[in-house]
């Protein structure tokens, strides 16, 4: 084991290449300098990848930037797909850093559609007009890692040559010399966006129609509580994808974000929601599932009373937290499930969400696979229960969900991963962009407040895209 930021001599590095397939090299390079800077460095070819949390908290504490990512086939038929996430695990011998140091040491950045799900269960789908790829996986050795506790900027290089690793390292030191001295421009102005200034796919009239439907399914016994989207498409003539992230980043700081290049889309996210997480032997959740907009000072706290003591949302939510926990309970050892904090009210710029956190201890013969086949995607924005909910959806919804509920994230080396859910996210694609938003029916659920929902989730993509040239 390494300690983080560990100086390693040439000859420590060909002891420990006796034992290890790469070695992490390591560099302080740089304190206050964010990776943002380092975003349209020209001396990188992409694609590129950000994943951060512009929340920093101990647990949510590093941001990862990778300038040279590279795309890796994945296997045509789905049954394969455990095989070839066991081959990667195998490809890099494991080590991890002792004491703190970040859970991604080099691996894999992956991006998952919903409709990845035809990986992992047999559910029907509808043909992306995207063009999305359900999986796409990144191999990644060389990116930066920024502390967010420290304002430190380090570069790693996971090498097999140490000359080779610590030339990508002075590169690195090079390009993060140069991002001092580039500016990025100011940030737009926000326009003011009230309720129906910009209209989803759906009008009220035929979403009310849905959510009747919806209510039917429920009366049979179909369902307990199915999430429903809404879809809106913005026209984007502009450049930088980038730019827009930097806006919704303001508007909507969050805790699972970053921004993902595939090719000829770009995923940008605001996520508040993860869909599971793994440090050692420990896995994680944390389902969302209550919401209310933000208002003044007075109305805040109003509507963090109402989520507190609302028995729709209530009981709502410990549906959800029941799935997700028995979800997590398909990988763990027996016994070792806990809901460690239930029901907690968490205010975000624009909504206020009832949160919860539920651990288990991950079994030895499952991986990242079983774990996301488990896991994925999030009963929060499907619904109970899950796999007849996700054949409504399929029903109600018409359209390809494309990366709204899918998930981003990392594989590391060293075996952790950390999956976002990609909600208040846009898909970027030439000419226009795309968000959606859902709000979770059950059979109380009034009408024009399931309406607001999805637009009060949708607002800040939506006004990050305006602010930044776009129009309807």
């Amino acid at each position: 084991m390494l300690e983080f930021n560990q100086a390693i001599t040439k000859e420590q590095f060909r002891e420990l290449r006796l034992h290890w397939d790469r070695v992490p090299l390591v560099q302080k390079l740089a304190r206050n300098l964010h990776p943002h800077s380092l975003w349209n460095q020209q001396a990188f070819s992409g694609p590129r990848i950000l994943l951060e949390s512009s929340l920093a908290t101990p647990m949510n504490r590093y941001t990862y930037l990778s300038l040279s990512a590279r795309p890796l086939a994945l296997p045509s038929r789905p049954e394969k797909l455990r095989g070839f996430f066991n081959e990667l695990a195998a490809s890099v011998q494991s080590f991890s850093w002792t004491g703190e140091g970040p859970g991604f040491v080099g691996g894999w950045m992956l991006c998952l559609s919903y409709e990845a799900i035809q990986h992992f269960a047999k559910v029907p789908i509808h043909p992306d007009p995207n063009n999305i790829s359900g999986i796409s996986v990144f191999e990644v050795y060389e990116f930066f890692v920024f502390d967010n506790l420290t304002s430190s900027l380090f570069g790693v290089a996971l090498a097999k040559d140490y000359e080779q690793g610590m030339q990508e390292l002075e590169r690195m030191a090079a390009q993060a010399q140069a991002a001092r001295a580039q500016h990025y421009p100011s940030l737009p102005a926000i326009p003011d966006l009230s309720h129906g200034t910009v209209q989803g796919r759906l009008s009220f009239r035929d979403y009310s129609a849905k959510l009747r439907l919806i209510k039917d399914h429920i009366c049979s016994g179909d369902s307990y509580q199915l999430n429903f989207a809404q879809h809106y498409e913005l026209q984007y003539s502009g450049a930088d994808p980038f730019a827009v992230y930097r806006t919704l980043c303001k508007l909507n700081p969050a805790p699972f974000g970053g921004v993902f290049e595939l090719g000829g889309a770009t995923v940008v996210s605001a996520s508040p929601e993860r869909l599971v997480r793994r440090i050692g032997s420990t896995i994680q959740a944390r389902p969302i599932a209550g919401t209310r907009r933000r208002g003044d000072a007075d109305e805040t706290q109003l509507f963090r009373e109402e989520l507190r003591s609302d028995p729709k949302e209530q009981c709502e939510h410990a549906m959800l937290v029941d799935l997700t926990r028995n979800d997590l309970a398909k990988v763990s050892r027996y016994g070792r499930v806990r809901v460690g904090k239930l029901g907690e009210i968490v205010i975000y710029p624009s909504v206020i969400h009832i949160e919860s956190e539920i651990t288990g201890e991950l079994r030895e013969e499952c991986g990242f696979y079983d774990c996301v086949a488990a896991m994925f995607p999030g009963g929060t924005i499907t619904g109970v229960p899950k796999l007849r909910s996700m054949e409504l959806i399929h029903q109600l919804e018409e359209n390809a969900r494309s990366i709204f509920t899918g998930s981003m994230g990392y594989l590391s080396a060293c075996g952790n991963f950390d999956l976002n859910i990609l909600i208040r996210s846009l898909l970027f694609t030439p000419g226009k962009a795309q968000t959606w938003a859902g709000s979770g029916i059950v059979y109380r659920s009034e009408l024009a407040k399931e309406w607001a929902e999805c637009f009060y989730k949708a607002r800040p993509q939506l006004q990050a895209v305006l602010a930044h040239g776009g129009h309807e």
